[in-house]
């Protein structure tokens, strides 16, 4: 019982403050999402100009085209400052937290301890940590953002 409530205070240090960077970087990586399903919607259009020979829509596919960049790098530029604000908030919270623990630990431990294992807490851990947990955490939604978006697409 005592594991499961320190586990649940360590995930809450990645979000302790943080929220609305990590709504933010959730956000940016759904539009992502919704973009990469538009991209093929503005592929099809500019086949149907080819295919049907028409200036018109081929005229419509490259304005379609020039506002999906404008979109695509003001949404890369948001992702990029929101996920790096939130990857770095939430590291340096749980660094704080888990340096505050190790130095509320019994003069005893130190003596007695591995002082080895204080020691991967900072650094191996903190990486598999932010490879594994944050940054896979972020890129299960878009993942399944990006399956789930076209049966919606399909609806309009």
């Amino acid at each position: 019982m005592i594991q499961c409530s320190e586990a649940a205070n360590l995930r809450q240090q990645f979000k302790k403050d943080n929220t609305k960077n990590y709504i933010c970087a959730l956000i940016g990586k759904v539009i992502f999402a919704v973009m990469t399903v538009s991209l093929s919607l503005l592929l099809t259009l500019f086949i149907d100009a080819v295919q049907y020979k028409s200036k018109e829509k081929l005229i419509l596919g490259w304005c379609a085209c020039g506002v999906f960049l404008a979109a695509n790098l003001a949404n890369s530029m948001f992702r990029r400052k929101y996920q790096n604000a939130y990857l770095r908030n939430a590291l340096t919270q749980f660094k704080n937290y888990v340096f505050e623990r190790i130095l509320n630990q019994p003069i005893s431990n130190y003596a007695s301890g591995d002082t080895g294992k204080f020691i991967s807490a900072f650094s191996n851990d903190l990486n598999s940590i932010e490879q594994n947990y944050l940054i896979g955490e972020l890129s299960l939604l878009l993942r399944s953002s990006v399956i789930l978006s076209p049966r919606y697409i399909c609806f309009l």
